[in-house]
């Protein structure tokens, strides 16, 4: 029964969590609409859907105001998350830059 009741909240947990990151990467392409090779999982996250990069966690601090970490540079490559996204490349990898 305790295998049972665990598998049911699995299944419910899992869509809500898949739910959510789609709804911030919808809000990412309405903010950022010509970033299109970054409308994806891997700009927040390590792989898709894994950890926090070091983008996602500064946006995460941030309560998802991308505005606020725009002057931040996230991934240490000396180029600020603005200029990466303006760029198309990745502002939580540091081997993704102008």
């Amino acid at each position: 029964m305790k295998i049972k009741s665990t598998v049911v909240l699995a299944v419910l947990f899992i869509p809500a969590v898949s739910f959510a990151k789609m709804d911030i990467m919808k809000s990412f392409k309405v903010q950022y609409p010509d970033s299109k090779a970054l409308h994806n999982c891997k700009t927040c996250h390590g792989g898709m859907g894994g950890p926090l990069n070091s983008y996602g966690a500064d946006l995460q601090k941030a309560a998802l105001d991308y505005v606020s970490v725009e002057a931040l540079d996230s991934d240490g490559d000396t180029v600020t998350n603005g200029d990466e996204i303006k760029a198309n490349t990745n502002p939580g990898n540091k081997d993704s830059h102008l």
